[in-house]
């Protein structure tokens, strides 16, 4: 046993790290778990949700001030399109 981590599992086991190793390798091709299958499209779909809640939320509940420090670059990119001239703005440099 490893000293100090004797809450892992693996570090319990009286097998050598080359068993260890081998323990998945032949087993590449065994079906995944009903359970293992649906947490999975669960997280797909998850994901789409939580994307599209994003999205909603940035253009519909943020103001300027709280888009410009969530997202510095996209908030620039909105407010000054590329190509377009945006009349009425002064850039200032430091000398």
């Amino acid at each position: 046993m490893v000293e100090g981590i004797a809450h892992i599992p693996w570090a319990q086991s009286k097998s050598t790290i080359t068993q260890l190793q081998n323990r998945p390798k032949g087993h590449e091709r065994d079906p995944i778990a009903k359970v293992m299958s649906e947490l999975e499209e669960k997280a797909k779909d998850y994901k789409v949700k939580n994307i599209a809640a994003v999205e909603d939320r940035w253009l519909h509940r943020m103001s300027g001030g709280e888009k410009a420090a969530t997202d510095p670059r996209r908030s620039l990119q909105e407010v000054f399109p590329a190509g377009e001239k945006c009349p009425g703005v002064v850039v200032m440099k430091k000398m």
